[in-house]
């Protein structure tokens, strides 16, 4: 009789923290998001696009909530003829729905994120890529990497990675870093799509050999386009 009443008071424990879980809107791995573009008080005209989680918006988003995985974020951009700035914000972790507004004003990129608002101020446009991958993609590849045992291994995901990525000469180096062999440290820098292409030569501090340091040195030169 006693272990007929624990089997029950073990279902019924269950259901109710399973009706509590849908109650609050799902599990705590995921939330609900609402949100879109508004216009500011000066709003400027400029090229806006913007991901969540890495993907692009469902239509309706402003009105309709959707269901996120609670470890993503927005990353949203824009350009001007002459100007571009970026954001990235990450997901709260305090709460079960998210309402935001991103705007465009004189004064750069705007997200409102509940209570909080970001800015990304205008900045001159660049001669490379953009927008930059965000830092939430390398930090993903990083622990990727970190669970590969051999280091061509390594490489060989960190380079087909790069090949649909734009990164800023922080991130390269970061990523280049993580690899012992000059060689691959090179490769890496020679393949790379960045968003400052002119900030290359500062990452010669990235080979520690006067070899490595003088072939990079060279394909910079190689580079540099004919008069």
């Amino acid at each position: 009789m006693r272990r007929l009443l624990h089997a029950l008071l073990t279902v019924c424990l269950t259901a109710c923290c399973a009706l509590t879980g849908l109650a609050q809107g799902g599990s705590s791995d995921s939330l609900w998001v609402k949100g879109g573009v508004i216009k500011s008080a000066d709003s400027i005209h400029a090229t806006l696009d913007w991901r969540l989680n890495g993907r692009a918006p469902l239509p309706g988003l402003d009105t309709v909530w959707s269901r996120l995985p609670r470890t993503g974020g927005l990353v949203a951009w824009a350009k001007t003829d002459s100007t571009q700035a970026q954001l990235e914000a990450p997901w709260p972790r305090w709460t079960d729905s998210v309402v935001f507004s991103l705007f465009l004003d004189s004064a750069g990129l705007g997200l409102q994120l509940m209570s909080d608002t970001l800015m990304a101020s205008w900045a001159p446009l660049q001669s490379g890529c953009f927008p930059a991958s965000s830092d939430r993609d390398l930090t993903r590849l990083m622990g990727s990497l970190s669970e590969l045992p051999f280091e061509s291994r390594r490489f060989a995901l960190a380079a087909a990675w790069m090949q649909d990525h734009c990164l800023t000469p922080l991130a390269l180096s970061r990523l280049a870093d993580g690899f012992d062999d000059e060689g691959r440290r090179l490769q890496l820098l020679q393949s790379a799509t960045l968003t400052t292409p002119d900030a290359l030569p500062s990452l010669s501090s990235l080979f520690f050999t006067t070899r490595y340091q003088d072939e990079f040195l060279q394909w910079l030169e190689q580079q540099r386009p004919a008069h």
